[in-house]
């Protein structure tokens, strides 16, 4: 992948002396997350009354599939410098039943 930002804007400073780059200058990229679930609830029976519940979930993570790239290489001088390398898993999904009490 090419480079994410400009790097031949950035070099090393001399020995023994400070750059004039702030701190934290550097922003990668954005970052898009949606999540979502689906409950269903239902109540088996009233014991004493209490109900005894189950409930169904169906829960998303990154529901549209977004890729979430990761921070590009930072170190001057590597072969990374500037470079996406890494991304976050893509739509996780999970389903469980609670009973609840």
């Amino acid at each position: 992948m090419g480079k994410f930002f400009n790097t031949a804007a950035l070099q090393a400073n001399k020995q023994f002396t400070y750059g004039n780059l702030g701190r934290n200058a550097l922003i990668g990229p954005r970052f898009a997350n949606v999540d979502s679930s689906l409950m269903k609830r239902a109540t088996f029976f009233k014991a004493a009354d209490q109900p005894l519940d189950l409930q169904f979930r169906w829960e998303f993570f990154n529901i549209f599939n977004h890729p979430n790239f990761g921070f590009p290489g930072t170190a001057l001088g590597t072969p990374t410098f500037g470079q996406l390398t890494s991304a976050s898993l893509g739509r996780k999904m999970q389903v469980g039943l609670k009973l609840v009490f």
